[in-house]
């Protein structure tokens, strides 16, 4: 027991000393992510849905980044189809051991048949269903398991296609 207890001691002590990093991959990220699509909102008369998500941790970038297809339905059986690229930052809330994407912003619109003088109602459109789907959903949750993340959580960053979470003081 007291070995036990030696071990656990030296392992608070290296985290607060010299931290620790627990790396997140784009695959555990991409999975938690797709369990939430296809996402479907309605408005007015339009059916907006997004689909298909990939998400992307880019080299040199702090961002989070998400590529998705969007359809657009419209009275009169009229559908268009657009390709939307989003970026984001990360961040923990604590109370609810969560990572969230925030700031999202749409970075590129890329419309199938859309008339361009669409293009600022659809961007508009996606920008009220951006924080229905990510202020509500979190894109990667700790386990009970994972207590000195908990307890010791220092940083959060995008670097080399991964999340590094740092540990300690």
């Amino acid at each position: 027991m007291k070995k036990i207890i030696f071990v656990v001691l030296i392992s608070f002590i290296n985290v607060f000393a010299f931290g620790y990093d627990i790396k997140i991959t784009q695959g555990q990220l991409q999975e938690n992510l797709e369990k939430r699509f296809p996402f479907t909102k309605e408005k007015f008369l339009t059916t907006t849905t997004l689909l298909n998500p990939k998400i992307e941790l880019k080299e040199g970038s702090e961002k989070i980044f998400i590529n998705s297809e969007v359809e657009f339905k419209a009275p009169q059986n009229i559908t268009f189809n657009a390709y939307v690229g989003l970026s984001g930052e990360i961040y923990y809330e604590n109370e609810k051991k969560e990572f969230y994407i925030k700031d999202l912003k749409v970075e590129e619109l890329i419309t199938d048949k859309i008339p361009s003088k669409f293009e600022n109602n659809i961007k508009a459109t996606i920008d009220t269903i951006l924080p229905v789907i990510f202020n509500n959903y979190p894109v990667y949750k700790l386990k009970p398991s994972d207590f000195l993340v908990i307890a010791f959580l220092k940083d959060i960053k995008v670097k080399d296609n991964q999340l590094i979470i740092t540990l300690g003081q």
